[in-house]
């Protein structure tokens, strides 16, 4: 709330300070700067593409879907699951990593070891780990 002694003409003050442009240009140079960041967060991420056959789709995807705090703990932002036409228990995974360091720690982990094991992922994943061109 303002303070009961401001008139009207003073309330861009009040938040502005006393130099309101270069308050504006502050405002405009931070927000620049995080665009930067986020340009360069763009630049780091990696990719984890995963290839593998289960037993019963369905199955596995109950079991992908409760393990979503893992991953996220782990670095994953974003995960896409794709099915082959001809053979629905043959999945592709592709997965957004914060750092490519996450995505390999991740892969190699005795948690994912365990919970592929639970789903019914059968014999090897092939994993590719990727960066955007």
């Amino acid at each position: 709330t303002l303070p009961g002694n401001l008139i009207q003409g003073q309330v861009a003050r009040f938040f502005w300070g006393p130099f309101p442009t270069q308050c504006a240009l502050g405002a405009i140079r931070q927000k620049f700067q995080f665009a930067q960041i986020l340009n360069k967060e763009k630049i780091s991420m990696s990719s984890m593409l995963v290839q593998h056959q289960v037993k019963n789709f369905a199955e596995w995807k109950k079991l992908f879907d409760s393990n979503i705090d893992l991953r996220k703990r782990s670095g994953e932002l974003s995960a896409h699951v794709y099915r082959n036409e001809s053979d629905p228990n043959n999945i592709t995974a592709l997965f957004k990593w914060d750092s490519l360091a996450n995505a390999q720690k991740f892969a190699h982990s005795p948690e994912l070891k365990a919970a592929m094991e639970k789903a019914g992922v059968m014999g090897q994943p092939s994993i590719f780990f990727l960066n955007e061109a």
